[in-house]
């Protein structure tokens, strides 16, 4: 009876264990599903490097607010890829087949593909220019502002932007929502019938 009494105690403990002992894939899910719930968007490829740069920045940003653990960054950030970047990213795989691609692999292969050190270069180029001039503050921003594209520009027309990173800032902002709205537009398009 004792024996008995022993075992079954015994059991319970290894099933409580086993229990306290999260599946990886569940906390991959988890992970996630974290992240969607904080916001983050999928990356499609957009060869804009700035954006690319600021989508990995962000991306790292989430991976410290969810204490995300090294070895599932790699794979959370590979399900937040879709459409060009996704492309991208099967082919690169193929590359790796006798080793484990980490979180710093991944990271390298995207930079290089979309923010190339030519890239980068460019615009620390364009920047160190903008910086020595002897413009004030508000001629930084009036040539930055020149120098967007006419679609961003044309949507920040109305206001008086003072400094450099005002306007960066807003244009980036204009940038993410014209993204957004073509995203709505082209699935409005999927769901007309077709007559």
């Amino acid at each position: 009876m004792i024996q008995d009494l022993l075992s079954h105690m015994i059991q319970q403990q290894q099933n409580q264990a086993n229990r306290s002992v999260e599946d990886p894939s569940d906390h991959f899910l988890k992970l996630v599903m974290m992240m969607r719930n904080l916001g983050f968007r999928k990356f499609k490829g957009n060869p804009n490097t700035v954006l690319a740069d600021a989508w990995i920045k962000e991306l790292e940003t989430h991976f410290e607010m969810i204490r995300c653990p090294e070895e599932f960054r790699r794979p959370v950030a590979v399900n937040f890829l879709e459409e060009d970047a996704r492309a991208w990213w099967d082919s690169v795989v193929p590359r790796y087949r006798y080793q484990t691609i980490s979180w710093d692999i991944f990271k390298r292969e995207f930079e290089q593909k979309y923010f190339p050190p030519e890239s980068r270069d460019r615009l620390e180029n364009q920047f160190l220019r903008l910086e020595q001039g002897n413009d004030d503050e508000l001629a930084m921003a009036r040539r930055f502002f020149n120098g967007l594209r006419p679609d961003i520009k044309g949507r920040l027309h109305a206001v008086t932007y003072r400094s450099v990173a005002e306007v960066e800032e807003r244009a980036v902002s204009v940038e993410e929502a014209i993204e957004t709205e073509k995203e709505i537009t082209a699935q409005e398009k999927k769901k007309e019938p077709v007559q």
